[in-house]
């Protein structure tokens, strides 16, 4: 409109032989408003970025994609005329504050946005804030933490998650442990006309050795400053490798003592002079065998040691 103008000014001139006069106020306001139309567009398309990232649910967030959008717009703004900066406009400042923000804000979310961040993580990061919000998935949303001001803990929400990350290695090696004992079988072997009634040695053997190596990987991670979100359990765990070990031990050193008895009191050549004693054997030998025809059939440690009931599979 201002250039139409111009032109017609200058042709008015020319008609009547006017040198055409010269309009600096009207070229610089011209100017201006090229680089006030780029400048508004740009913080227009901010606005509109920020308007759909702050309504986003936290549980729904991509912030891959926001994080594109955001490198897209800070481009944009960097190929800005530098006329724009000589201005001194404050909407150019507003929009360049605003963007940078936006990238201090963005590594400290995708850092909150990991598996390993659970509700006790978020609990230290509204008290470091002083800040409270909902964290139920239908209505925690970005807007939550971008009005909290989280750039200005940036060390104390690094710290949080760094902990976050060494619990969660924790917790899988504790998941792991979990596991193979909650699955973990024994092995029987046949005895003569009795069936499968004996522990086989070497692979209860075998056992003791990977109950060592979980009893040592556990008391490791009671040592560290990590672990207090899950003291109790890793230290229920470790006493019940303990336990499983010393009562496998009892049952290998039972199992030879039954062996070396069996063979004596059920040798027809026996003396008369044992005959008391094999009869109080006769009463201990079914009570075994009892015993042990029922751990053949069970296997799991846990039940056969501790006789816990298996556990469902875990739900996250």
């Amino acid at each position: 409109m201002l250039v139409e103008s111009r032109e017609t000014l200058n042709s008015i001139s020319t008609l009547f032989s006017l040198q055409p006069k010269q309009f600096p106020e009207l070229d610089k306001t011209g100017e201006e408003l090229v680089l006030l139309d780029q400048l508004y567009i740009l913080y227009k398309k901010f606005i509109a970025f920020d308007t759909t990232f702050r309504a986003t649910l936290w549980s729904e967030v991509d912030l891959n994609q926001s994080k594109n959008e955001l490198n897209q717009l800070w481009t944009e703004f960097c190929d800005l005329p530098s006329k724009l900066q000589e201005r001194i406009w404050t909407a150019y400042f507003d929009l360049e504050g605003h963007l940078k923000k936006y990238r201090q804000l963005l590594p400290l979310l995708f850092m909150l946005n990991a598996r390993e961040i659970r509700s006790r993580h978020w609990l230290k990061v509204m008290q470091i804030t002083g800040c409270s919000f909902q964290l139920e998935s239908t209505v925690f949303k970005l807007h939550d933490l971008l009005d909290i001001s989280l750039d200005k803990y940036q060390n104390e929400i690094s710290a949080i998650c760094f902990s976050a990350r060494k619990e969660l290695e924790l917790e899988t090696k504790m998941r792991s442990i979990e596991e193979e004992w909650t699955e973990q079988i024994l092995n029987f072997e046949p005895y003569k006309d009795y069936g499968l009634i004996l522990l086989e040695k070497r692979y209860v053997e075998n056992l003791l050795e990977h109950l060592e190596d979980g009893e040592e990987t556990l008391a490791q991670m009671l040592t560290t400053r990590y672990i207090e979100p899950m003291r109790e359990e890793v230290a229920s765990w470790s006493e019940k490798l303990k336990a499983i070990r010393e009562i496998l031990e009892l049952w290998l050193e039972v199992q030879d003592m039954w062996l070396g008895a069996e063979n004596i009191f059920n040798n027809p050549s026996a003396g008369k002079d044992i005959s008391l004693e094999s009869k109080r054997f006769v009463r201990v030998d079914k009570t075994w065998l009892k015993t042990q025809r029922q751990s053949s059939e069970i296997r799991n440690v846990l039940q056969c040691c501790l006789s816990e009931p298996p556990k469902k599979d875990r739900s996250d």
